[in-house]
């Protein structure tokens, strides 16, 4: 079974283009690699947010009567939510 790809037709179509509209093509391509690697670099140095959890900042910092600002406002928000 011969697959076509979408490689072939690209390099299919790109083989009747003029060598102008070629390399217009070519740096197009290499524009797309070039996001791709900095998308990965930035999803690698971006932390998950299942790792670790935000520290409280402004006025839900250093709060003693709020040892988990996120426990306060999931049980705040309860009511609303709730059916």
């Amino acid at each position: 079974m011969n697959t076509i790809t979408t490689a072939d037709i690209i390099y299919e179509r790109a083989k009747t283009l003029p060598e102008e509209q070629a390399r217009e093509v070519l740096d197009f391509l290499e524009y797309l690699q070039a996001k791709l690697k900095k998308l990965a670099a930035t999803a690698q140095e971006t932390p998950s947010k299942e790792e670790e959890p935000l520290p409280g900042f402004g006025m839900w910092a250093n709060r003693q009567d709020m040892p988990s600002t996120e426990e306060y406002l999931r049980n705040a928000r309860k009511p609303r939510y709730t059916l």
